[in-house]
């Protein structure tokens, strides 16, 4: 045998060796097993031709370990590829899972929004009352009660009246809080109350102050009630009557007080209460 002859049989063997993982009926096979799977092979191969006599001077010998080398070579580099063919895909499986669980988180946390109840139990031409109701397991902040609606000029604003029944109609709840914010383009809310603690309910009618005049007859479905609040996280929802849910990219900007400007500065509401802080209802 020619050592030409000899280099196209050992890379036809080396050939095969490399993808035995794609023989029908055996496992899958790693970078590293296939690598085990080329010597092995080499190794018997050398046996094979020894005692065939096919390896019988110097020639033919040098032709054959150089042969040997390159395929060793080959197979390490072929080992080293497939290792990291399966590490990328291992990787890609990782993020994908991670994907998948903080899809599910978010699910998780817009489900458990969605059991903050927003209840308008006004009817067209009274003044507005909401009943919000926080089945969700956790305490809301900084709530935000309005209606309007695409036939209601006016946004119809609202306040907790004050516990003390000896309190007149305009007297608010202590746990109301001056706290101006742009909740929408061009919609201005004065104040909120500062928490719902969990399955509590808490009233809402309408301010006399900013809407001096009941809503208007206007059909009911033009009217759309909304609640605007912080969760216990810190992430801020908007809830409508109607069962809406919207997840807020940020928080509605602060909106300075009229006539509070001193020395250039705006003159801005207190702080908020920290994420990490639950509040009081």
């Amino acid at each position: 045998m020619h050592a030409s002859q000899l280099s196209h049989l050992i890379l036809a063997l080396a050939a095969k060796a490399v993808t035995l993982e794609r023989v029908r009926g055996l496992p899958r096979l790693t970078g590293m097993q296939r690598v085990a799977a080329g010597f092995s092979l080499a190794a018997l191969l050398t046996l094979l031709l020894w005692v065939a006599g096919v390896i019988h001077d110097a020639a033919t010998g040098t032709a054959y370990a150089t042969m040997v080398l390159a395929i060793g070579t080959a197979g390490l580099a072929i080992g080293a590829i497939g290792t990291y063919v399966e590490q990328r895909k291992t990787n890609e499986g990782q993020a994908a899972e991670l994907a998948r669980q903080e899809r599910r988180l978010e699910l998780a946390e817009k489900n458990d929004i969605a059991l903050v109840e927003i209840e308008r139990t006004s009817a067209p031409g009274e003044f507005l009352r909401v009943v919000v109701t926080n089945n969700s397991s956790r305490v809301i902040n900084y709530v935000y009660v309005y209606a309007a609606g695409h036939a209601i000029e006016d946004t119809f604003q609202t306040v907790v009246r004050a516990e003390d029944p000896q309190a007149s109609a305009t007297s608010v709840s202590r746990r109301m809080l001056d706290m101006r914010r742009e909740i929408s383009d061009g919609v201005v809310l004065e104040s909120c109350y500062r928490a719902i603690a969990p399955k509590r309910a808490i009233t809402f009618d309408q301010s006399r102050q900013t809407n001096p005049e009941e809503i208007l007859n206007w059909p009911d479905e033009w009217i759309r009630t909304y609640a605007v609040f912080r969760d216990s996280e810190g992430i801020w929802w908007r809830c409508g009557e109607d069962g809406a849910i919207k997840k807020l990219d940020e928080a509605p900007p602060l909106v300075p007080q009229k006539g509070q400007l001193t020395s250039g500065m705006w003159k801005l509401p207190p702080k908020e209460i920290p994420p990490t802080d639950q509040g009081s209802a």
